[in-house]
C-alpha cells in the first residue's frame, strides 16, 4: 500500500497528468467557458449578452458582474483563458480534500487513510472529468462553499463573507448556505454576505455604466425566469435534475409533474431542515456540519432545474463521509451493510454506467432513465444512516 514518504511524489504525478489533461481538453473543445468569454467580450461592446447570437447554441445564464470579471480575458485566445481555468480547477480539486480533512481528526495516514482518499477520488472521477470536459464552475462552486466555512471557522468573516457572496452572484445555487449561516447564528457573516451580494449587483455600473447595468440586471432576471418556466419539464438528455428525471417514470400531464415536482422539493428541503436541526442540537462536533453542508450540496443539483450531469459533482462531500464511515468504522450493523449496498448502487449507476464501459447502444438505452440522478438520489438515505459517534472528528471552540 502507499506509504507515507511516498505520497508526495504520487501527488505531483497526479496534478502533472490534470495539468496536461487540461492543455488537451482545453485545446479540444474549449467547452462552455466560449460561452462565458463570448459574453465578456460582448459586454465589453454594450451589448445584450443574454440574446442571440449564441455561441454553440448556448445562452448565457451567468451575472452581469462575472461577465466584467472575464472582460480583462475576453482579450486573449480562448484556449488560453480555458487551459489558466482547468488548471485552477485542478487546485480547486486538491484544495476541497484538505479542506475536508478538517472536519475529521486523522492523525496517522495509514492504510485506511489511502484507500478512503483513493475511492473518494475515484467515485467522484466521472463528474469531475464532466467538469473539465464542459470547462465549467461546479469545481469551483464547491471549492468557494468549503473555503468560506473555512474562513469563518478562523475567524476571518469578511473574507468568508466575500467569498460566499461572489459564488452567490456568480450562480445563485450556494444561496441556502447563506440561510445555513442565518440559521447558526453567524448574523455578522450574513450581514456582510449580503452586503457584498448587492455591491457585486452594483459594482458593474461605475465600469460600464448604471443604466447599461441595470439594463443586463434585467434581462438576466427575465432570462432566469423564463428558464425556470420553461424547465419545469425537461427532456433534453444532458440533464439531470428532477424535473427531467420525472416524466420518465411518471406520466401525468405537465401540469401534475409541475406540481409533483415542488412537493418532492419541499420534502427535500423539509429533511434538510429536519436532519439539521437534530445534528446541530447535539454536542458541538465539526463531523455534524460536514453532513449538513453535504446533504445540501447533494440535493441542490437536484432541486434547481436545468442541471446537468456535471453539476453532480457536489456529491464530492457525501460520497467522502460516505466512504469514510465505511472505511473508519469498526461496528458493522445493519446500517453499514445498508450503507455498503447504497454506495454499491451509486458505483454503478455512475462510475460503471459509462459508454465506454456499456457501449453506445446499451448506454443510450439506459441514459434515458437518468441513472446518475438515481444514483444521487440514493445517497440521500444513506447520509441520513451514518452515525457521527464511529467518526473520528474534531470540535470547534
Amino acid at each position: 500500500m502507499l506509504k507515507p514518504s511516498s505520497e508526495k511524489p504520487v501527488r505531483i504525478l497526479a496534478i502533472a497528468l490534470l495539468l496536461v489533461y487540461s492543455i488537451i481538453q482545453a485545446y479540444a473543445s474549449g467547452g462552455d467557458f466560449d460561452v462565458f468569454l463570448n459574453a465578456a467580450a460582448t459586454l465589453g461592446k454594450h451589448g445584450n449578452i443574454y440574446g442571440p447570437p449564441f455561441v454553440r447554441d448556448l445562452q448565457y445564464f451567468y451575472s452581469p458582474f462575472f461577465a466584467l470579471i472575464l472582460l480583462p480575458f475576453s482579450y486573449l485566445p480562448n484556449f488560453i483563458v480555458e487551459i489558466l481555468w482547468l488548471w485552477a480547477n485542478v487546485f480547486f480539486i486538491f484544495r476541497l480534500w484538505t479542506l475536508f480533512l478538517d472536519y475529521f481528526d486523522l492523525p496517522v495516514r495509514n492504510n485506511k487513510y489511502y484507500i478512503w482518499c483513493i475511492l473518494s477520488y475515484f467515485l467522484i472521477a466521472r463528474f469531475a472529468q464532466e467538469n473539465f470536459l464542459n470547462v465549467q464552475m461546479t469545481i469551483f462552486m464547491l471549492w468557494a462553499v468549503f473555503e468560506s466555512f473555512s474562513l469563518l471557522h478562523k475567524k476571518k468573516i469578511v473574507w468568508a463573507a466575500l467569498l460566499l457572496a461572489l459564488s452567490i452572484n456568480i450562480k445563485i445555487m450556494p444561496l441556502p448556505f447563506l440561510i445555513y449561516w442565518f440559521y447558526k447564528g453567524h448574523y455578522k457573516a450574513c450581514a456582510y454576505t449580503c452586503l457584498f451580494t448587492v455591491l457585486f449587483i452594483l459594482l458593474p455600473g461605475i465600469f460600464i455604466g448604471s443604466g447599461y447595468n441595470a439594463m443586463l440586471h434585467l434581462q438576466w432576471w427575465d432570462v432566469l425566469s423564463s428558464n425556470r418556466q420553461n424547465n419545469a419539464v425537461e427532456t433534453s438528455q444532458k440533464m439531470v435534475s428532477l424535473s427531467s428525471v420525472l416524466p420518465y417514470y411518471i406520466n401525468i400531464p405537465a401540469e401534475w409533474v409541475f406540481l409533483t415536482l415542488n412537493i418532492i422539493r419541499v420534502l427535500l428541503i423539509s429533511v434538510c431542515l429536519a436532519f439539521t436541526r437534530r445534528l446541530l442540537a447535539t454536542e458541538k462536533q465539526t463531523i455534524n456540519e460536514f453532513k449538513v453542508i453535504s446533504y445540501i450540496c447533494l440535493v441542490l443539483p437536484l432541486i434547481f432545474p436545468h442541471q446537468q450531469k456535471y453539476s453532480f459533482f457536489f456529491a464530492f462531500p457525501a460520497i467522502t463521509l460516505l466512504l469514510h464511515h465505511l472505511v473508519y468504522s469498526s461496528k458493522k450493523g445493519s446500517g453499514y451493510y445498508t450503507i455498503f449496498c447504497i454506495i454499491s448502487i451509486y458505483t454503478f449507476c455512475t462510475v460503471l454506467s459509462g459508454k465506454d464501459i456499456l457501449g453506445s447502444r446499451l448506454y443510450d438505452m439506459l441514459d434515458n432513465y437518468r441513472p446518475l440522478t438515481f444514483g444521487i438520489l440514493t445517497l440521500i438515505p444513506a447520509l441520513l444512516l451514518t452515525n457521527a459517534s464511529v467518526v473520528p472528528q474534531r470540535k470547534y471552540n
